[in-house]
């Protein structure tokens, strides 16, 4: 097919299905010859599937021929470098931005914001945190939680707690941050309040949580949350979700150290059962009994509620 018959359609369709860099080269040459290079949406797609190969420097390349990039092609640099672990670039990129009289998006600003977590630099997020202010972004849901994650990356959990306060709403990705946070700076006192809080929680603040009291040893805590989340599991029938969570917390080193008991008295002696255990003297025929029971019940059409035993 000749470069004259690509239209931006035909462009934006052969990029995204570009599973090589040298694809990607010969999409650009199309883009050259047709002009179309100059095109702030094509652009940015360019850049965007560079970004999947780790080619910043060819988006640099492509980025400099380039007489007008809007908005859109300035965030997927940003976000390029910073995916490149290249955040000085991306901040002065953003400058760039501002000297070229474009304004951000809110789109603009968590890659930024990430950009300063990499580089360590408070005064550099303040700064930017200024700019989210001036521009009006100060409500956006993902901007926040950015800062949010970035303060208590920098132990500064105070000033994430008051961007979490100041949020007119929360999904469940800004509470699980939140939680995150504050298991960082080892608060779980104060994380395990918010966790109980939350309207809606993932597997992610579970895993948080639970991981963070592991941390500091207090296994007791750990154990009872990791117990409710399997239970909560397999009540629903989701057996292979409850089983990924026993391996992961065993894992962590957080695992039921007591096994289900119980006690029997016979003939004036009392006999204690515990679970998997085969130490009892005729536990191979109190094992085989259970078995014949179980075959016998099932052809009976019982189905056990197994979540009560996890």
């Amino acid at each position: 097919m000749s470069s004259s018959c690509y239209s931006i359609q035909t462009i934006v369709n052969h990029l995204k299905h570009c599973t090589k860099l040298k694809q990607l080269h010969s999409m650009f040459a199309v883009m050259v010859k047709t002009n179309t290079n100059q095109d702030c949406f094509l652009m940015n797609q360019y850049i965007s599937a560079l970004s999947t190969f780790n080619r910043i420097d060819y988006a640099v390349l492509a980025y400099t021929q380039m007489e007008n990039p809007n908005v859109f092609v300035y965030n997927a640099m940003i976000k390029g470098f910073v995916q490149s672990y290249q955040p000085v670039q991306a901040l002065e990129l953003y400058v760039q931005m501002l000297r070229a009289n474009v304004s951000p998006s809110s789109y603009t600003f968590p890659s930024l914001i990430k950009a300063c977590g990499l580089v360590s630099q408070l005064r550099f997020a303040e700064a930017v945190h200024g700019q989210v202010w001036r521009n009006g972004f100060d409500s956006h849901l993902f901007v926040q939680t950015s800062l949010v994650d970035f303060y208590s990356s920098m132990g500064r959990i105070e000033e994430s707690i008051r961007v979490f306060d100041e949020m007119p709403e929360r999904d469940v990705f800004a509470w699980t941050t939140m939680v995150s946070s504050l298991v960082r700076v080892g608060d779980m006192s104060t994380a395990g309040r918010l966790f109980d809080m939350m309207p809606d929680r993932n597997l992610a603040a579970w895993n948080t949580l639970i991981d963070g009291y592991a941390r500091l040893r207090e296994v007791d805590v750990a154990d009872g949350y990791y117990t409710l989340l399997v239970n909560m599991n397999a009540e629903v029938n989701r057996w292979s979700e409850a089983a990924k969570i026993r391996l992961t917390m065993k894992e962590q080193g957080v695992e039921k150290r007591c096994p289900g008991s119980s006690w029997i008295e016979l003939e004036s002696q009392v006999h204690e059962f515990s679970a998997s255990d085969k130490s009892h003297a005729a536990s191979d025929e109190i094992y085989s009994l259970l078995d014949e029971l179980d075959g016998q019940m099932k052809l009976a059409g019982y189905v056990p509620e197994l979540w009560v035993v996890l």
